[in-house]
């Protein structure tokens, strides 16, 4: 069980999904969907951007703002969100309704997988992967609003779906954490910066 977690949890490490991102945002600047990868390149970026925000955020300031079981944001399952929500839009754009809709499941089901596992593997707690989820599910809304406006190509699924197992299997055990960086900057702010720490006179009235 374990493993099987372990392998879900892979697919939303950014290991995976940063040259996964910059595949599909090369293929619809190669299929002249210039319009498209600017919303796709722009999304990722406020998404990733407000992931890491929170999560320097809530590593110095989660306990005063009342919010304790929140440290950190889930970042796998904000990126999970992001790339496969957006990636289903695109995928599923031009095809029958049926098509649409087994192509979203399809995304939504990985999405809520990779959640799972964040909490069942003890990354995260919960509210954290509530957190990540909040961030992707806005992030793809907004995608979903600037795509309907603007003129997406229709996407072949097999050479997708070929490209992404490939990126799978190379990049295997390949992962990005930030997380230490992060909780370093983090606690930096608050010491140095006086983020989120009490004031003298605030110490004297407790």
């Amino acid at each position: 069980m374990i493993d099987l977690m372990q392998t879900i949890t892979s697919l939303g490490d950014s290991g995976l999904l940063l040259p996964a991102s910059l595949c599909i945002l090369a293929y619809l600047l190669y299929k002249g969907a210039h319009s498209v990868a600017l919303i796709w390149a722009a999304v990722l970026a406020v998404g990733l951007g407000t992931t890491l925000v929170a999560k320097l955020g809530f590593h110095a300031c989660g306990v005063e703002i009342g919010l304790p079981d929140v440290r950190s944001p889930s970042g796998h399952t904000a990126f999970g969100a992001i790339f496969f929500g957006c990636a289903g839009l695109l995928a599923g754009f031009g095809r029958p309704k049926w098509q649409r809709i087994a192509i979203l499941g399809g995304a939504v089901t990985l999405i809520l997988l990779i959640a799972v596992s964040r909490v069942t593997l003890r990354a995260h707690t919960p509210e954290e992967v509530i957190g990540g989820l909040l961030i992707g599910g806005l992030s793809v809304a907004f995608f979903a609003w600037a795509h309907a406006r603007a003129k997406p190509p229709e996407i072949r699924l097999r050479p997708v779906v070929v490209a992404f197992a490939a990126l799978v299997v190379l990049l295997n055990g390949q992962s990005l954490n930030a997380e230490p960086l992060i909780r370093d900057i983090a606690y930096k702010l608050r010491s140095t910066m006086n983020v989120c720490t009490p004031s003298p006179d605030q110490t004297a009235l407790n």
